[in-house]
């Protein structure tokens, strides 16, 4: 009966732009208009997802109704403007009493869940058949700022050009000097960073925030070093990229990507993809390598003198990784390794290139982690497929904390091995609708109170674009 609700309130709302889709304009109408797409989404959390600990187990409830309508207008002399509205409400009421329940607070925009709008994407940009000059606010796709989204992605200020030259390759050169966090941000800082400040975010990203060196909220723009490091941070120059992706032939290829986080840090990507056929099954080997480097003395002193040292263990830190992937007939999967040194890693500008990282899990960027991942895709017809994965990632030497908790911020040494799995359906009937769901199982490799953390997440994900 509660998915009937879910999929009835889904249908009321779509039903206007449905009709719209029956009216939208001719391929040459749109050029004389503009374009106008969009998406709606349902998210949703069923019982029995829950958080348990030895002594107390959490529910948790994230029901949620959204989407995104952008507007892109025609080009005069290959120019053009581009803007969206993002919006989010509660698709039915959640339990707000944090001593029983744990809100999925990366499905909304606000804390207290009321429903919220953001104009954001505003940009003024050049294109033609081989440059795109784009000013303003964008959303930045690259190895270390491309994410998961629900709702609001995590947009970026800046300027960026990128040429395309040969059939699929690219060369980007990029200044960034904001970022307003999406709606997934508090989930990277309380659940995939479990408060190791690693890949994912290092401000809690909540309106509410007990913090007063946190950063911004949800979907507004703060300087990139604040966004790092909070706002007792000397001002810095901004995030200067320069990004190569090269298909040298139809074999292989490779992407160096490289970004120079002022007075902050260096961070180099380079990864390397081959592949090749045995018999009837098409293989691909992926090959990646992640460097940061600590630049500058303003940050680094200013962390000595308070004693603040949650994002570097070290001058200099690394991640590297292999990935085996296979394509026959119904079948699909790889397996992944990752390997960290004996610094930690972190990225708190949004992105996760590690082969191994799952949808709650980013434990490759901690120190001393050796990561397998072994995934597998089954097509039971042409418009489903099966989705299962495991992952392993030991336990890492990274202090940390499970703050998704109430009042869990001691944090501690690892002490048992952190895994995730998942098993998934995903159903798409035509091209406009996906349904997406089922369970994923997680543990910490931190206790509360000596306690073993278990999550168990039963989800369903339904969305409709246009």
């Amino acid at each position: 009966m509660r998915l009937l609700t879910l999929l009835t309130s889904f249908s009321l709302l779509l039903s206007p732009a449905v009709i719209a889709q029956d009216t939208q304009p001719t391929k040459s109408e749109k050029s004389a208009y503009g374009e106008l797409s969009g998406q709606v989404r349902i998210y949703n959390i069923f019982d029995p997802a829950y958080i348990d600990t030895a002594n107390k187990r959490y529910n948790i409830d994230a029901s949620a109704l959204g989407g995104h309508l952008k507007y892109t207008t025609p080009t005069l002399y290959n120019i053009g403007l581009h803007t969206a509205l993002y919006h989010v409400r509660e698709l039915q009421n959640n339990e707000l009493n944090p001593n029983e329940t744990i809100v999925g607070a990366g499905r909304f925009l606000s804390d207290d869940l009321s429903p919220k709008s953001i104009s954001t994407e505003n940009q003024i940009f050049y294109k033609n058949k081989r440059v795109k000059l784009t000013v303003g606010q964008q959303i930045f796709d690259s190895p270390m700022t491309k994410q998961i989204v629900t709702y609001l992605p995590s947009v970026f200020l800046g300027t960026s050009l990128t040429t395309k030259y040969g059939t699929k390759s690219s060369f980007t050169l990029s200044h960034l000097n904001a970022m307003a966090p999406g709606s997934r941000s508090p989930v990277e800082f309380g659940l995939i960073g479990e408060g190791t400040n690693t890949a994912g975010a290092t401000q809690n990203f909540l309106d509410n925030s007990p913090n007063p060196n946190a950063s911004t909220t949800r979907g507004k723009f703060d300087s990139i070093e604040s966004i790092a490091l909070g706002k007792s941070v000397p001002n810095t120059k901004g995030l200067a990229v320069l990004g190569i992706d090269h298909q040298i032939n139809k074999k292989n290829s490779f992407r160096f990507w490289n970004y120079y986080a002022d007075d902050i840090m260096n961070m180099l990507y380079v990864e390397t993809e081959h592949k090749f056929r045995k018999a009837t099954v098409g293989w691909k080997l992926n090959l990646q390598y992640l460097r940061q480097d600590q630049i500058g003395d303003k940050i680094g002193s200013l962390y000595k003198a308070t004693g603040i040292t949650t994002n570097f263990d070290a001058q200099s830190s690394y991640l590297y990784g292999a990935k085996l992937s296979f394509n026959k007939a119904a079948w699909k999967g790889f397996i992944a390794y990752n390997h960290s040194g004996d610094a930690r890693l972190f990225n708190p500008w949004g992105g996760d290139p590690a082969f191994t990282s799952s949808f709650f899990s980013r434990n490759s960027y901690r120190a001393d982690v050796d990561a397998y991942k072994l995934s597998l895709n089954y097509a039971v017809t042409k418009t489903s497929a099966l989705v299962m994965y495991h992952s392993d990632y030991g336990t890492s030497s990274t202090p940390g904390a499970f703050l998704t908790i109430p009042g869990n911020t001691t944090f501690t040494e690892g002490s048992q091995r952190a895994i995730e799995s998942g098993l998934l359906l995903s159903y798409r009937p035509t091209k406009a609708w996906h349904l997406f769901t089922g369970f994923i199982y997680k543990t910490s490799e931190y206790k509360y109170n000596n306690d073993k953390i278990e999550i168990f997440d039963v989800d369903m994900v339904l969305t409709y674009t246009f």
